[in-house]
């Protein structure tokens, strides 16, 4: 999704309009290199993928501003993915090492993303709702991870109090125009993670779901609504 459209479900299409972070644009360029891996190439994709991952878990982040570190949260968090699932036995134990380092940013950056202003700007929604869906993410691999190891997901309890903004219509907005006419009653589609798997399988969500929404299912309601969560490429 990140080489196709510059977006994922967790790093909005217009999050980086004005400024385009160092580890931002390194992301993308191992995103579109892994992407479009040949069997020629592969190797040298994997040696610049540890390279990226390296460089940027050795940068200093302690005079990083909010802006800063959202970026390297998403950039290693790309990077975790594709290291932890790619098959790779090298990838693999290079990302378990820097799993601390990933759960101590995306700590950070939970505890620095304030809540909500009553009237935010569009700009300021898309920032806070990026971070809050990064945060999600990366707890979420996390958990992911650690069923697949050992059978059981370590962290349920701090996945299901993470904040998000409920279904596309915000998230998938492309002017500040379409904003102020939707973004009336925001605060009421702010949800918890548990609250809305809880919500979901009570009939209370309505409307057809967002990718978004779908991949937070997925592992929460299983194989009885496996049809309903097909997520589209």
């Amino acid at each position: 999704m990140f080489a196709c459209s510059r977006r994922t479900l967790f790093i909005h299409h217009r999050l980086y309009d004005a400024y385009l972070p160092d580890a931002i644009q390194d992301a993308f360029t191992v995103s579109a290199a892994y992407c479009n891996r040949t069997v020629e190439t592969v190797d040298m994709v994997l040696r610049i993928l540890e390279n990226k991952a390296a460089n940027l878990v050795k940068e200093d982040r302690k005079s990083n501003s909010l802006e800063e570190l959202l970026a390297s949260v998403q950039a290693l968090l790309l990077f975790h993915i594709i290291q932890l699932f790619d098959g790779d036995i090298r990838q693999r134990f290079l990302a378990e090492q820097n799993m601390d380092i990933l759960r101590t940013w995306t700590a950070q950056l939970q505890d620095r993303v304030s809540d909500l202003d009553s009237t935010p700007t569009w700009q300021e929604w898309i920032f806070t709702e990026s971070a809050r869906r990064t945060v999600i993410i990366s707890v979420f691999i996390d958990g992911l991870y650690s069923v697949l190891k050992t059978g059981q997901c370590s962290n349920i309890r701090a996945l299901s109090v993470l904040p998000f903004t409920s279904g596309a219509t915000l998230w998938d907005l492309t002017s500040s125009a379409s904003w102020l006419a939707e973004s009336h009653g925001l605060r009421s589609h702010t949800v918890l993670y548990g609250d809305f798997s809880r919500a979901f399988e009570n009939g209370r969500v309505p409307g057809k779901l967002d990718g978004f929404q779908k991949l937070l299912l997925a592992p929460c309601v299983g194989e009885r609504y496996r049809e309903v969560l097909e997520i589209e490429a």
